[in-house]
């Protein structure tokens, strides 16, 4: 079993949430945040900012686990 918990950005009333919701609405085209939304972005721009931040151009799996490990 998995369990995790979910934001909904067009509900929630703190103000990173509203400016997510606000971005998501301008790069598409006035649609709401689905669920899982806020969580999809911070799955994939976590390791991708780790990536950047060793300015290799090729970097694989290993190169970014004590990365990502260290990041708050």
């Amino acid at each position: 079993m998995v369990v995790s918990t979910v934001l909904d950005a067009a509900t929630a009333s703190s103000a990173r949430a509203r400016a997510f919701t606000a971005a998501y609405r301008t790069r598409h085209g006035n649609a709401a945040a689905p669920l899982y939304a806020a969580e999809a972005y911070d799955a994939v721009h976590l390791p991708a900012r780790c990536a950047e931040g060793l300015g290799r151009p090729r970097i694989g799996r290993g190169d970014l686990l004590p990365t990502v490990r260290t990041t708050t």
